[in-house]
């Protein structure tokens, strides 16, 4: 029988053992005189615990014992989820199936990381996973030793397509068993967040008046390739309107369009045109008609007009390119006449129709607007009617005439382009950002300290270079967006999440991820990030075209998240902020201003 103090003794030596039992650590594995495997701090037997134990197994290539952490991890917590409550307050990310893959891809068990890394997708989305499933998904097909396919590539609109349409949409489909992991548009490349067997693309490109042949490329994982070519005819310049002769019962001329179909009205009668870049006509003219107006179109509906006085010009021969213009009189010399409101003028728009005439007592030859071709004929009249892309501030418009005395008419037009108010930058989404954290899993040895500051910094220039984003200084208090963000460095690469929070709310807005292998420059993951939230918060314009009281309807050229700020504004004036009361049909939604003043049919809403 235990005496009294060898009782005490024993008792103690239990507790002791129970009490160090609680914060046991699992032998660390060694690997090259590093070890690994190790948790920090207490080591309470939560799955926070052994997930945690785990990625430092991973990082030493300890997988046996990183698998049976996660397992038991798993077994307490099923589900990959980023920000998982732990204790108390604290969040971490949990992505024990996304890890499990990882090991059996590095072990070479592409079966099994497959079925692991997709299970992690479905409980939760990770740019990580998505990484290494194509990863997998390539080595896979790489063995199975297949020929390799070439995607097959539909478009919605196919052949030679017309338009006058800006910007100019291409949309479709690329299709490949062997998943598609890259489109391009010309020069420019889709963004892709990971491969898939079907892929709709839609983008908008930024095309000048003219012929454009545009190769749609998409790739597959083994690196199969296949191209269409679009043809694009971008045409916003009304028809020519040229008259040949006036006689006192009829007019005669050619109307001249690169669509080579065009639509003739005179004086409200249609008349029909045969087909063709030049086609004749002659029309009959009623006695004693004292003026005519033509109007020609074409088929994208860009318009012409020419107003005569036939008492003015009969038995003249000339040529007219027209426009609304005051009625002809013939002159002696080459001039230049002008829509008098265009010189000097200041607009809102990216693009200003130039109009006026051209008139000559010798046959005008050519003519060129900022030294584009738009006249090639003969005559002695010329109207003309066509657009001239604008940058912002001042832009100076040369028209220049030649006729066949060799004689030049030369005339310089001013007109400013304004930033439409709600446009500016001042209204845009507001950043205000705290330092990135910086998570190693890897020996503190081999890690830049200085990681998180510099990819910020790499971030948030890329962010301010297209003018949608704001970043506020460190002692602006304006700012209701804060921007935070943690790095995961590891020896396999690098993971970067950032967070948005709405500051007034307190709502998590949103958080976006990038993942690049160690070998991939911090410049291109910093672009690529950036270029995630410049399509996760596009800048979205729309019109108000209808008012309901307090509220209006809009008509937007995006989706527009439901909890984002607009800003309400005219051309010249900032009106008030507005929030979304509800979501009609695509693209329409039911807005209410929550600050400002009154506002108009045809106003600007934009996205803040």
């Amino acid at each position: 029988m235990l005496k009294k103090h060898e009782k005490f003794f024993f008792a103690g030596v239990c507790l002791f053992v129970i009490l160090n039992g609680c914060a046991y650590h699992k032998p660390s594995c060694v690997k090259e005189g590093k070890s690994y495997c190790n948790a920090g701090g207490v080591f309470t037997h939560q799955w926070y615990d052994y997930y945690e134990r785990a990625l430092s197994c991973i990082e030493g290539g300890c997988y046996q014992d990183a698998l049976s952490d996660l397992d038991n991890a798993i077994s307490a917590r099923a589900d990959d989820k980023r920000m998982a409550k732990t204790y108390g307050m604290h969040l971490s990310d949990y992505f024990p199936h996304r890890e499990k893959g990882l090991i059996y891809y590095l072990s070479g068990k592409d079966e099994l990381a497959k079925t692991e890394i997709e299970l992690s997708l479905r409980y939760e989305k990770s740019a990580k996973a998505l990484f290494y499933l194509d990863k997998v998904r390539k080595r896979m097909l790489e063995k199975d030793a297949a020929a390799v396919s070439t995607p097959a590539i539909s478009l919605t609109e196919s052949g030679e397509i017309w338009t006058r349409e800006m910007p100019v949409i291409i949309s479709g489909n690329a299709e490949d068993a062997q998943y598609i992991s890259e489109i391009n548009i010309g020069k420019q490349q889709v963004f892709l967040e990971g491969s898939s067997r079907s892929v709709a693309f839609e983008e908008a490109l930024i095309l000048n008046e003219g012929e454009h042949e545009i190769a749609i490329t998409a790739r597959n994982l083994l690196n199969g390739k296949s191209a269409r070519m679009l043809k694009i005819h971008v045409d916003r310049t009304g028809p020519v309107i040229a008259l040949d002769s006036v006689e006192a019962d009829r007019l005669q001329g050619w109307l001249y369009d690169e669509s080579a179909e065009v639509f003739l009205s005179v004086n409200g009668k249609k008349y029909d045109i045969p087909k063709g870049k030049e086609a004749a006509f002659s029309i009959p003219i009623a006695p004693d008609t004292a003026q005519i107006t033509l109007i020609a179109a074409d088929k994208l509906g860009n318009e012409t007009k020419a107003v005569i006085e036939p008492s003015k010009l009969a038995q003249q021969r000339f040529a007219a390119l027209a426009s609304d213009m005051k009625p002809v009189v013939m002159r002696e010399s080459p001039e230049i006449v002008m829509d008098e409101t265009a010189d000097g003028k200041t607009v809102f728009t990216e693009t200003l129709s130039i109009k006026g005439q051209i008139r000559s007592s010798s046959d005008i030859t050519t003519v060129f607007i900022n030294n584009v071709l738009l006249y090639e004929k003969r005559g002695r009249f010329v109207f003309f009617n066509h657009p001239v892309p604008l940058t912002p501030g001042e832009n100076r418009i040369t028209i220049r005439a030649k006729d066949s005395d060799g004689k030049e008419a030369l005339r310089t037009l001013s007109v400013i382009r304004e930033i439409p108010e709600p446009f500016k930058l001042r209204y845009r989404c507001m950043f205000k950002p705290e330092p990135f954290k910086l998570y190693f899993h890897r020996d503190p040895a081999d890690t830049d300290n200085h990681l998180a500051e510099k990819f910020q910094a790499l971030l948030l220039k890329g962010l301010i270079a297209k003018n949608r984003f704001q970043i506020a200084g460190a002692a602006s208090s304006a700012s209701r967006f804060l921007l935070t963000g943690y790095i995961h460095h590891s020896s396999t690469g690098m993971e970067i999440i950032s967070k948005i929070t709405d500051v007034h709310t307190s709502e998590l807005l949103d958080i976006i991820d990038v993942y690049g292998e160690s070998i991939k420059p911090p410049e291109a993951t910093a672009a690529e990030l950036s270029e995630k939230f410049h399509k996760r918060f596009p800048l979205v314009r729309g019109r108000i075209t209808q008012k309901h009281g307090e509220r209006f309807l809009i008509n937007a050229d995006g989706e527009i998240r439901m909890i984002w700020t607009l800003v309400v504004g005219s051309d010249t004036r900032f009106i008030g902020d507005a929030h979304i009361d509800e979501k009609m049909t695509k693209g329409n939604y039911r807005i209410k201003l929550v600050n400002g003043g009154e506002s108009a049919i045809g106003d600007w809403v934009i996205t803040q």
